[in-house]
């Protein structure tokens, strides 16, 4: 398949987008002996080409350094704007992205916690058996190992000390951790008697409520902005099986409607700002309303396969505003707390309502600005973050005006 027909095959299902952060999905498709996958944007249609390998993107870091399965079944390590593959363990195995810093925590052979950022591989031993999940809180700092025990142990997730531990239950027993975006408390799924997801408080290990019984979940996908998950639940096997799908707020455990069914295992996918679902069934995607399961758009390219994965761009920054000391203008903002972490700003300036011909500069990772002798005027001012992924959302545009010398 050819990169213009693979462009023009998936382009029906990210064109559409109306999702205000969803702003790249990387898209691979590939025929019987190759294959290849672009990152496109969504604001402008654009897309750049990025492997001619056969990949499905899984992790990726906001320094765009991503983890990657490859068609034999193992981890690479690639960074994206250069194509550059990186070295891993063996036996590595990716489980979370840090959400705002550019590290990516795993396990060793289901045995050792490991980081993995640009200082290089970090391990942990800690469960003394078998690790059965990982998640890290939204700051960063705290990094939840849930040991095959039935032992929660909590790292600093910088040092890999331990800050506190406690026991949920018998061993055995518990599968799957994610906590909520506040930090304040988790969600294990409980196996024996019924599946039942269960929450607990972070701090001392309280159990806080539990759902009915529910068919036993095979994969999940958590989404931080939307604090819910998508879980997959299926009865039957091979050729016999049946998937449906449903989204749960982690706060109240309370199951939402089917989203879909399916007559086999697909993929899923959130977009970034929690608001879409991508559905990968391997001959077709679907994009999905993440509330209503309603079909947004689909493609089903002609003698290959699909596979459709958003890429993590900063959402847009909030609450620009600007501060004029006689010529002198202070522009501040800052970033959801949910947002992929941005490694630089560029801050656009126009003379007029949604024009930037006037100035584009560009500022690190620091969320302000300071502007000396700016003539007499009024400025159109808009600001958007990026990372090594690409850019991300434009801010709403603010107007700065700043007075004659003799007012």
């Amino acid at each position: 398949m050819s990169r213009s027909a693979f462009v023009a095959a998936v382009v029906a299902v990210v064109a559409t987008s109306t999702a205000a952060t969803a702003q790249h999905v990387m898209l691979s498709a590939w025929p019987a002996g190759g294959g290849s996958s672009v990152v496109y944007d969504l604001s402008d249609g654009s897309e750049r080409f990025f492997s001619n390998d056969f990949i499905t993107p899984t992790f990726a870091t906001a320094d765009g350094t991503v983890l990657i399965h490859g068609a034999t079944g193992s981890w690479r390590a690639r960074v994206i704007a250069t194509g550059v593959d990186l070295s891993l363990p063996v036996g590595f195995e990716p489980w979370v992205a840090a959400p705002i810093a550019p590290q990516i925590y795993g396990v060793i052979d289901r045995t050792t916690v490991a980081r993995i950022d640009a200082s290089g591989l970090t391990r942990w031993p800690v469960c003394g058996a078998d690790v059965t999940a990982l998640d890290l809180s939204l700051d960063g700092r705290d990094l939840f190992v849930l040991c095959r025990s039935s032992q929660v142990i909590v790292l600093d997730a910088g040092t890999g000390a331990e800050r506190r531990r406690f026991v949920l239950g018998p061993a055995d027993e518990f599968s799957g951790l994610w906590l909520d975006a506040a930090g304040t408390s988790f969600v294990t799924l409980h196996l024996p008697g019924g599946a039942t997801f269960r929450r607990f408080d972070a701090i001392s290990g309280e159990l806080l409520s539990q759902s009915p019984p529910v068919p036993s979940p095979v994969r999940f996908v958590r989404n931080r902005t939307r604090d819910a998950l998508a879980g997959l639940h299926c009865l039957g096997v091979r050729v016999t099986v049946t998937c449906w799908l449903r989204v749960m707020p982690l706060g109240t455990l309370a199951a939402g409607p089917d989203l879909g069914v399916w007559n086999t295992l697909p993929g899923v996918a959130f977009s970034v700002d929690g608001a879409d679902l991508y559905i990968n069934l391997g001959d077709r995607v679907a994009r999905l309303d993440a509330a209503t399961g309603a079909v947004l758009n689909a493609a089903a390219p002609t003698g290959g396969r699909i596979f459709a994965w958003p890429v993590p761009t900063p959402f847009a920054p909030e609450s620009l505003s600007a501060a004029v000391t006689g010529r002198t203008v202070q522009l501040t903002w800052s970033l959801p707390a949910t947002s992929p972490l941005a490694t630089g700003y560029r801050i656009d300036v126009g003379s007029a309502a949604g024009l930037r011909d006037l100035a584009s500069i560009t500022v690190g990772a620091e969320r302000q600005l300071a502007v000396s002798d700016v003539p007499s005027g009024r400025y159109f001012v808009t600001v958007r973050g990026s990372n090594g992924l690409g850019d991300g959302t434009r801010s709403a545009e603010v107007v700065v005006d700043v007075p004659s010398p003799d007012r």
